[in-house]
């Protein structure tokens, strides 16, 4: 028996015991959001100024943490990037799947198909805004651990677009779905702003006419 500690006292009424749990929970929490501030600010810096000209100081700064505490926590320049853009595009809080969209999921069960489309050219604009600019700077990126993370965000893609695919026509969902994927891409969009300079308005309006063609209704 422990000399500290009185007989039949449970351990979870040790100050010390409790002390501790606090304090490791506490550091965890405080590692957890030093690891998120160095994500946005990496996932920012990425997209504005692309991989090659950002800089692990540049990161840090932004973060508000040391250079030694990126490398420490994330690793290399490069590992930043795998860890930035697989959290952004497949992690938990990524808010990039079209399917987690209440409207989207209430217009697939029950909801006409013109509103369905509407809906899910909103929400792929909506994407392709916020995380677009990172996408390009990630395939500007050579590497097979970027190119898997990319990999997977396009499969996961397909996956989410694969219902309203065949609702649009289930005996040729497979060409159906190549064309909603290209019109709903990070590529099309970037086509959108940066070669034909439409405003978000007119960039979702565009992409809900592409989705209205595909699917065979007046536009």
């Amino acid at each position: 028996m422990s000399p500290d500690r009185p007989s039949g006292r449970p351990a979870s009424h040790d100050p010390d015991a409790r002390r501790r749990s606090y304090d490791s929970s506490w550091r965890a929490a405080q590692a957890a959001a030093t690891v998120c501030r160095i994500r946005e600010a990496a996932a920012d810096l990425f997209a504005r100024q692309g991989f090659a000209d950002t800089t692990v100081t540049e990161v840090a700064a932004q973060a508000g943490v040391s250079a030694e505490s990126v490398y420490r926590r994330l690793g290399s320049k490069h590992d930043v990037l795998v860890d930035t853009v697989t959290y952004t595009f497949l992690g938990d809080a990524a808010c990039t799947r079209l399917l987690d969209d209440p409207e989207l999921r209430s217009l697939l069960d029950d909801g006409s198909l013109p509103d369905l489309l509407d809906a899910v050219a909103r929400c792929a604009c909506a994407v392709s805004a916020r995380l677009g600019p990172l996408w390009a700077a990630a395939r500007a990126v050579t590497g097979n651990d970027v190119e898997r993370v990319l990999e997977r965000f396009s499969t996961q893609r397909r996956s989410d677009l694969g219902p309203l695919a065949r609702r649009i026509d289930a005996a040729h969902d497979e060409e159906v779905l190549g064309r909603l994927i290209v019109a709903t891409s990070f590529e099309t969009y970037a086509q959108l702003v940066g070669t034909l300079g439409l405003d978000e308005a007119q960039r979702v309006a565009w992409v809900q006419e592409q989705l209205h063609r595909i699917a065979g209704l007046a536009v």
